[in-house]
């Protein structure tokens, strides 16, 4: 459902999941994106961000729950980043992802990007050509990310 939909219950049952899981999904994911794109992902260059979920009113639970933001990194000529985001974009499409941005590569600055979410789970991918100040314009990034989980033993805190 999605997160701007006013009727939606604060205290409905959140979607439960334990952190290694969804860390193990999201290093799947973007290997599983990268061979659609066909890129090998560097997995030196992970990066798992797990935060505290934030309620629509600001709330914090004091119960466990967490969303993950992850990425990696892979070199990628930057003329084989148009085709890589064209493949994301058909195959996530027919995976139940909206694409919520997408651009193909032009130049260093209007690079190519794709940003989707799954319109039932909730989960969001990416795929962005860096920017040069950050690393090799011939480098992609590719980015899955966990919405609001409680771990599977935690009792939901009610609002």
């Amino acid at each position: 459902m999605p997160a701007d939909d006013d009727s939606k219950d604060i205290n409905a049952p959140l979607p439960r999941m334990t952190r290694e899981a969804a860390l193990k999904w999201a290093q799947d994911y973007t290997a599983y994106m990268g061979g659609i794109a066909g890129v090998d992902i560097d997995r030196s260059t992970e990066v798992p961000r797990f935060r505290n979920c934030v309620g629509k009113n600001d709330e914090v639970a004091e119960d466990g729950r967490f969303t993950l933001t992850y990425y990696v990194f892979a070199e990628v000529p930057h003329t084989q980043h148009t085709a890589a985001v064209r493949a994301l974009k058909s195959r996530l499409e027919k995976e139940g992802y909206e694409m919520a941005g997408y651009r193909e590569y032009q130049d260093a600055y209007y690079s190519a990007s794709l940003s989707a979410r799954h319109k039932e789970h909730g989960y969001t991918v990416m795929a962005d050509t860096n920017k040069p100040k950050k690393t090799s314009p011939d480098s992609m990034s590719f980015s899955a990310n966990v919405p609001c989980m409680l771990p599977p033993d935690a009792e939901q805190q009610q609002f």
